[in-house]
């Protein structure tokens, strides 16, 4: 017992200063302390708070969870999205890779048509249109509202036409003339200028050639060797013109320029009256092509 109380009294023998100083170290610790107990505090307060969020979800208490509870929860996860500001706005122009609207113009023409006859009767319109095949002329049957003319060469001027009609005269056959006639025209159609281009110029060998060919085969009658040269040319140049349509282009004008391009090679490599008889019925052709691919487009 002795030793014991002497223990104790070492024990509680320390220094008052010392003591103050751990007074003040303890108040400095249980600060933080403090702080953890509020952080605790507050625990069961958001856990209240989300039941009382969940608990509202009824029909009971709907208009306060969607009105009051909802936002303000809602407000703490909501980031704000800058709107991004809009760019310059795109202009149109005539640029060979944009599709805008374009123009495309074909110039006006008349071919003086020398026909046999006008029949009522297709039977009969193409039983002469293979006599007069036969006879080197061209032999196209070209139906309107008159009936199926059954045309034996075309001219690029009234005279020209007149003066093979008095021969046939001449020689026994009546004939007249009536006129193939493509109006001034301007088509509308939407693609690049590259594709306007193209078909522009497509338009216009196409017709170059109806105009020019039957000239080349009245000079090859006449004894002069131009058709085998020219009717190569002039299928090169639609091939080349062509060259530039996709094949939807111009309601399908690649197609058409390629077929006449190869009926006009077929004419290069051939010779005599059969040369010429081909080469007037291309001509009439697709001077008729023309005239009714216009009147598609326009209609």
């Amino acid at each position: 017992m002795p030793a014991e109380r002497h223990r104790m009294r070492i024990y509680n023998s320390r220094p008052i200063a010392h003591r103050r100083y751990t007074h003040a170290s303890a108040q400095r610790r249980r600060r933080p302390a403090a702080s953890s107990d509020r952080g605790r505090g507050l625990i069961p307060i958001i856990l209240l708070i989300a039941v009382a969020y969940f608990a509202t979800a009824g029909w009971t208490g709907r208009m306060v969870a969607e009105k009051i509870i909802a936002p303000a929860m809602k407000a703490f996860s909501v980031k704000h999205t800058p709107e991004a500001s809009p760019g310059p706005a795109a202009s149109p122009d005539n640029t060979p890779g944009n599709v805008v609207g374009q123009q495309v113009s074909l110039a006006p023409f008349t071919l003086y048509a020398v026909q046999a006859g006008v029949f009522q009767n297709a039977v009969n319109a193409d039983a002469m249109a293979a006599s007069v095949a036969q006879q080197g002329g061209a032999g196209t049957v070209i139906r309107d509202s008159d009936g199926y003319h059954v045309v034996i060469a075309a001219y690029a001027t009234d005279g020209d036409a007149a003066t093979v009609i008095n021969q046939l005269k001449n020689e026994g056959t009546a004939a007249t003339h009536f006129p193939l006639q493509l109006e001034e025209v301007t088509i509308s159609l939407t693609g690049s200028q590259t594709q306007a281009k193209a078909m522009e110029e497509t338009l216009g060998v196409w017709r170059s050639v109806c105009l020019e060919l039957g000239n080349v085969a009245s000079v090859q009658a006449a004894g002069g060797n131009v058709l085998p040269a020219k009717a190569d040319e002039f299928a090169g140049k639609l091939r080349e013109a062509a060259s530039g349509l996709a094949a939807a282009d111009g309601d399908g004008l690649k197609a058409k320029a390629v077929e006449w391009a190869s009926r006009l090679e077929a004419v290069a490599v051939m010779s005599g009256s059969g040369a010429i008889q081909s080469a007037r019925k291309v001509q009439v052709d697709m001077a008729w092509d023309l005239i009714e691919w216009v009147g598609k487009l326009k209609r």
